[in-house]
């Protein structure tokens, strides 16, 4: 798992005009596909960065911060994103998911590796899949390989 966000120039040169971050990280998946042929080696880049999967279910913020006045920073977040899908939340300096909720929770800048993953932990598999396509199609092709 990579962040797209985290590939930053990387991407400048191979970048096709007008296309979309998921045709990017489609893309660079396959590449990675054909110059590492293996069935069971599966790439996956985050759109755009992993706090994204965070914005499924913003009341797990709880688990990783229950002394912060959470409610106001879940209701802050979540009119801050309005309806935008958690994988189509921007990466640009300010409004990418990571930078929004460093906004929000400040302490989260230095405690993301642990934090993080302790919040998408408490949002569950199902809900990350119904809500974030291209992670539940990784997924799906992780759960694949027991076939093969």
């Amino acid at each position: 798992m990579i962040d797209l966000y985290g590939l930053g120039d990387l991407l400048d040169g191979g970048k096709k005009q007008n296309e979309t971050p998921e045709e990017i990280v489609t893309s660079i998946e396959n590449n990675f596909v054909d110059e590492f042929p293996n069935p069971r080696f599966v790439p996956y880049i985050q759109l755009h960065e992993f706090e994204a999967l965070i914005f499924v279910d913003l009341r797990q913020i709880k688990v990783a911060f229950p002394d912060e006045q959470i409610d106001d920073v879940i209701n802050s977040l979540n009119s801050n994103a309005g309806k935008t899908e958690p994988e189509e939340i921007n990466d640009g300096n300010d409004t990418s998911s990571l930078n929004r909720i460093i906004a929000a929770i400040q302490s989260y800048e230095n405690s993301k590796s642990s934090s993080g993953p302790q919040i998408v932990h408490a949002i569950e598999l199902p809900k990350l899949r119904e809500r974030c396509a291209h992670f539940n199609r990784w997924v799906t092709i992780l759960e694949q390989l027991r076939s093969v």
